[in-house]
């Protein structure tokens, strides 16, 4: 039973409680994993989806455990590899690919819709969309464009993604540090 009292819903407060406790908890887990494994961790985060850990290692530059240019540069150099992969991945194998992952269709339907109306946007921001950062190069991969026009936007992409997100956990840092210090009390 839901318990209303007043404003507030019981329920769901204890519901977003109880999700401010399991991310809190994920997001230890994240940052032991990447002070326990440093730089590396960082790379195969940066070849994943990393925003969290992109900005996570940000936060540690900030606190003087990591260094922000080499943050900077092993998380450029992991996501430029990434899309790169997944560009060459359409290229080759995109259809035996695709066919094997039924799920990945529907995204890749997407994909090609937001290609068609807005190629040169989505070639730079594709970083941003969240769920279709990695099918988005095997869409391109699967257009006609040329792999030195790819390469050429996917490394100004990954310039800004990188800057915006490690930059973003380093200049929030005692922001962060009090919001996590906060979701570890309760």
């Amino acid at each position: 039973p839901c318990i209303t009292s007043g404003a507030i819903n019981i329920k769901k407060t204890n519901e977003k409680m109880a999700e401010v406790k399991i991310k809190s908890y994920n997001y230890i887990v994240l940052e032991y994993f990447i002070v326990s494994y440093g730089y590396y961790a960082l790379f195969v985060g940066s070849l994943l989806e990393g925003e969290l850990m992109l900005i996570i290692a940000g936060f540690l530059a900030h606190l003087g455990l990591f260094n922000l240019p080499w943050v900077m540069a092993i998380a450029l150099s992991g996501t430029i590899i990434a899309d790169q992969f997944y560009f060459y991945l359409g290229r080759q194998h995109g259809r035996e690919f695709l066919e094997k992952r039924p799920k990945w269709r529907r995204r890749l339907e997407k994909a090609q819709t937001l290609l068609a109306k807005h190629q040169n946007l989505i070639l730079v921001g594709f970083r941003f969309l969240y769920q279709l950062r990695a099918i988005i190069p095997i869409a391109f991969g699967l257009s006609p464009m040329k792999a030195e026009k790819f390469l050429i936007w996917n490394v100004a992409g990954a310039i800004v993604w990188t800057a915006i997100f490690s930059s973003g956990g380093y200049f929030f840092g005692n922001t962060l540090a009090l919001i996590f210090t906060d979701i570890k009390h309760y």
